[in-house]
């Protein structure tokens, strides 16, 4: 990991904090388009609203898959679903054909994610019930099912930064930075709490940290707004990740310097998903065997 995301002292939180006084914004993981599918949805705006996120609580509930097929969970934002483009080559189903290899099983992917803030993602939006409740529950169904969870992957907070920019009117926004970086935080600690209760203990939670979608190697990009901002997000999400037993997944390290590569305007391009796709599979190959070896065959 990057020197930034071990150092979890106060104080270099609050330098990061000041330093980030400009903030812009970064427009990643947010989108109109939302759930798991193999159809190709047209590009979005950078500046469409959110939904709330697919009903697919309603198969897992029904049970459509045999009991006793191994579960691949999925849950969060946009790039926990695969958005924009063609699903079947999202880091969703990369990962989970890495699974089936690994583990010499068939391996079901299955999301809730829609394009939830970490407010949103406990609160709901919209009437909506909100994703962590139907996270726990689509995780208690399997479980009631017999359908053993082999990987959890989820990434938010992302988009929570992403609001900052779209309330910044003209920088600096020092107080909107704060203040929804102090909404956020209690938020992550609800939500890995409530995911890591419901899940067996052996089924490994992934956490994502994020990339910055405006890095593409440019001259100050190390201490532009957008770069200092999101090093900021990432750290509070890796204190809290940890602090519930989550494994970090580093996204953040593969694509510095290629967001041009990598990105199409927030989410990742089909290179940019192989990428995370890989991240994915290094922090997998990594676990201790506790959280493998129950699900191998």
């Amino acid at each position: 990991m990057t020197p930034f995301v071990r150092s979890r002292a106060g104080t270099a939180l609050r330098l990061m904090v000041a330093a980030a006084a400009l903030v812009m914004m970064w427009t990643g993981c947010s989108s109109t388009d939302h759930g798991p599918s193999t159809a190709s949805p047209a590009p979005r705006a950078a500046t469409a609203a959110r939904t709330p996120a697919s009903p697919q609580l309603t198969a897992v509930a029904r049970d459509t898959v045999a009991a006793g097929t191994a579960a691949y969970l999925s849950i969060g934002d946009s790039i926990q679903y695969g958005c924009c483009h063609d699903r079947l080559r999202s880091s969703g189903e990369l990962f989970r054909r890495y699974l089936e290899q690994r583990l010499n099983r068939d391996v079901e992917w299955i999301t809730t994610a829609g394009n939830d803030t970490a407010d949103e993602f406990v609160h709901g939006s919209g009437g909506a019930t909100p994703q962590l409740a139907r996270a726990v529950s689509a995780i208690q169904g399997l479980r009631a099912a017999g359908r053993p969870i082999v990987s959890i992957t989820l990434s938010i907070g992302g988009n929570d930064y992403v609001e900052v920019g779209q309330k910044c009117a003209a920088p600096p926004c020092n107080d909107i930075f704060l203040q929804i970086l102090e909404r956020m935080k209690p938020q992550l600690d609800t939500i890995y709490s409530a995911i890591v209760g419901a899940k067996p203990p052996e089924t490994p939670l992934f956490v994502v940290l994020y990339y910055n979608a405006s890095d593409c190697g440019q001259p100050g990009v190390e201490t532009s707004p957008t770069e200092l901002g999101q090093r900021v997000w990432n750290a509070t999400i890796d204190e809290a990740a940890r602090r519930h037993g989550a494994i970090i997944v580093d996204a953040y390290t593969p694509f510095k310097g290629r967001a041009c590569d990598l990105i199409e305007t927030d989410d990742p391009n089909y290179e940019g998903y192989q990428v995370l796709a890989d991240a994915y599979e290094r922090a997998y190959q990594a676990l201790p065997v506790e959280f493998v070896t129950p699900f191998q065959r």
